[in-house]
Formats: structure tokens, C-alpha cells, sequence
């Protein structure tokens, strides 16, 4: 798919959308415009005009995490005690919903908050406002902003915000990753063995988060340790740069991980779900992630 070439009503396209757009760009946490470095490196990255878009305007919009003060964040509750959504939550999503559009005409939604903007399929945004919700409440500093462009079940950009670390992984099909502007090497294969395991519990699924508990308890010994971050957005892009050899949870929704997911793609990872299947944008999915090695491995021994 040709993005620059899409028109609006107006008939001008979204790469002369971006030009002028790009006029006013203001300093940003990271640039999207970072070069392959020779040695491992995805070669020749040039992120396109769009991706350096979103990147402004997803780095825009994560940055109003900074303004939340522990104890003062309109904490609501959602499904249960443990799954929460604040006054955050709530303005980033709908600013990016606002925002978007000016750049990118004609991109339908999937968002995690709200009962409206559930579009499963064709050309959409898959937003997470806050993804670790729950860090950002209790000041944990590992949440992120997370939006990507899917057309279909094809992710076709996707940029992952944390603003407490200063870190904006991006991504765009067959171009490359980037972390913060320079281009991620290729995932580095290791061993099962030779692996930290970031998991996600499943927390508000107890049939799922038992089986998880179970699955560790039953395989812990073939891997060097356990880490459970609380942000599935990050965990992708962590797994892809290297810190973990291998990531999965049991069920995840698209907003979650669509992002990630093709951060981690673009760096040479196994992305499936857990039974090695395909991974979808529409609906729920478990997830596995990793070096191929390591993913090779937890697949045998199930």
C-alpha cells in the first residue's frame, strides 16, 4: 500500500500532508530519521514521511503521562479492582483521535477505551492510550503510548512511547526499526537457556493467569530467569532489542501488542501466537515472541 499516494477530499496527498506538516515540527523525544549502522544493522533505513508523522504525534501525546501526579489521576475502575483507566487514558486516546485524521485521512479506529471506535478490519489506527495502566497509577515509570497502522492483518507502521525513559521505538514494513532514531540491529539469536523470559500474567483471566502459573512452574528450570514488566507494548519492543529472549502472554487484545508486534517483526523476531499460529489484528490473541532459537525451543517442549 502506497500511503503517500492516498488523497483526501481535498486532493492532496499525505505526502504533501506531511511536508507542510513537517514545517512546524517541534523537538521530540527521539527523530524517526536514523541511518543502519553496517555491522547487523537493518541496512539502509529511511523511514517515509508518514512514519515520521505519527512519530510526532504519538511522542505529543505520550508526553501528557508526565503530567500525572500518584493519588490525582481520576483512577476509575473498569472490569475488576485490577483493571484500571484514568483521566490519562481517557485525554490521549482522544487526542490522538482528534489529531490523526488531520494527517492521515480516511484511517478508521480500534482504541481500547470507550465503547465506540471498534474497527476489527480494512485501514485503522490500533491505539493503546497507557499501556500499563497499572504502573503508571503506582509511579512504576514502565508505561507506554502505543498506535499502530493496520491494514487488514497487516501492520503497516507502528511507534511504541515510553516518556519516563526517554524511549520511542518505531517501525515500518520492510523498512526497519528504530530506537530513538538509530536503527535496531538484527535480534541476536540465543538459546532458550541462555534466555530472561518476560511473561505477561493474564491478571484479569484467572483460568489463564492459573495456566500461566502452571506453564512456569512446569518449565522454569530451561531458562535463565523470569521477568514480568506489566506493559505488553514494551515487552515486544525490549524482546526485539535483545533484553529478553523470549516474551508471551496467553491473551492479549490487538492494542496491546499491533505495535510491538511489528517493532519486533522488523527486527528479525519470531512473532505468533503461542500454538505457532498466525497473529491477527481483530480480535484476542495469545502471544509468543522471540529469538528463533529460543521460540524453536519452548515450542518443542509443549
Amino acid at each position: 500500500m502506497d500511503l503517500n499516494s492516498r488523497e483526501d477530499a481535498s486532493g492532496i496527498s499525505m505526502s504533501d500532508k506531511r511536508e507542510i506538516s513537517n514545517m512546524n515540527t517541534g523537538d521530540t523525544i527521539g527523530s524517526a530519521n536514523g541511518s543502519a549502522a553496517d555491522d547487523g544493522a537493518n541496512g539502509g533505513l529511511d523511514m517515509s514521511s508518514d512514519l515520521v508523522e505519527l512519530v510526532r504525534i504519538v511522542e505529543s501525546a505520550a508526553r501528557m503521562m508526565l503530567e500525572g501526579k500518584r493519588g490525582a489521576m481520576g483512577t476509575k475502575l473498569k472490569t475488576s479492582r485490577r483493571d484500571m483507566v484514568t483521566q490519562y487514558d481517557a485525554k490521549i486516546q482522544e487526542t490522538l483521535v482528534e489529531v490523526l485524521p488531520k494527517s492521515f485521512p480516511g484511517v478508521g479506529f480500534l482504541c481500547e477505551e470507550g465503547e465506540g471506535l471498534k474497527q476489527t478490519d480494512g485501514l485503522r489506527f490500533i491505539i493503546d492510550p497507557i499501556d500499563g495502566t497499572s504502573n503508571f497509577v503506582h509511579g512504576t515509570g514502565c508505561s507506554a503510548c502505543s498506535v499502530a497502522m493496520v491494514d487488514g492483518n497487516d501492520p503497516i507502521m507502528g511507534v511504541v512511547v515510553n516518556p519516563f525513559t526517554n524511549e520511542v521505538f518505531a517501525a515500518e514494513r520492510g523498512k526497519g526499526a528504530t530506537l530513538n532514531g538509530e536503527a535496531m540491529p538484527k535480534m541476536q539469536d540465543v538459546s532458550l537457556a541462555d534466555s530472561l523470559v518476560c511473561i505477561g500474567s493474564s491478571l484479569y483471566f484467572p483460568n489463564l493467569y492459573q495456566q500461566t502459573m502452571d506453564l512456569l512452574s512446569r518449565r522454569g528450570k530451561e531458562f535463565n530467569d523470569i521477568r514480568r514488566d506489566g506493559s505488553a507494548a514494551l515487552d515486544c519492543c525490549y524482546t526485539a532489542d535483545g533484553r529478553y529472549g523470549l516474551f508471551f502472554e496467553m491473551t492479549l487484545a490487538p492494542w496491546d501488542y499491533a505495535a510491538g508486534s511489528l517493532v519486533a517483526l522488523e527486527c528479525g523476531a519470531h512473532v505468533s501466537r503461542m500454538d505457532n499460529t498466525t497473529l491477527t489484528y481483530g480480535e484476542r490473541n495469545s502471544v509468543l515472541i522471540g529469538a528463533p532459537s529460543a521460540v524453536e525451543e519452548w515450542l518443542a517442549g509443549e
